[in-house]
């Protein structure tokens, strides 16, 4: 991993700080592209947005957080270098990034995790994608399909 982002919108800004302090714990480089403070009227776009013009390099990963996850998970993967995997436990974490290579974590910042979100979040940082035939083979036909319906 080469830098790690970290992006939410204001229901996800909690987490995001719980998740910042975990980093800051571990050791581990990131850079917070916003949101910097609760603001109601923000919307996850704008921080699906940042987070995916500020992942330049192919070994960069991010975290993005929003209400239910799902809807950052969906504007995250409107950028064709991003793999966003909407995750709620250590085994999901795990097989977006072994299976997928997912790069990055969407997860819900209004919905319950069924594992401790700083477990999810150190399984998605350590775990390595398993570059198995069959995995690669996933990831190529996504990528064709990506460039068919550009």
């Amino acid at each position: 991993m080469s830098m790690l982002y970290i992006a939410s919108d204001h229901a996800g800004f909690t987490l995001k700080e719980q998740i910042i302090h975990f980093l800051q714990e571990k050791g581990i480089a990131f850079t917070d592209v916003g949101a910097f403070s609760v603001d109601p009227d923000d919307d996850y776009p704008d921080y699906a947005k940042l987070l995916g013009e500020a992942m330049s390099s192919p070994d960069d990963r991010g975290i993005a957080i929003c209400a239910s996850g799902q809807g950052i998970c969906i504007a995250c993967n409107r950028f064709s270098h991003i793999r966003a995997a909407h995750a709620w436990s250590v085994e999901t974490a795990q097989r977006a990034r072994t299976d997928d290579d997912a790069n990055v974590l969407c997860l819900a910042g209004e919905i319950k995790n069924n594992d401790p979100i700083e477990v999810i979040v150190a399984t998605f940082c350590d775990t390595h994608f398993d570059a198995s035939e069959k995995h690669t083979r996933r990831l190529d036909k996504l990528e064709l399909i990506s460039k068919v319906n550009r």
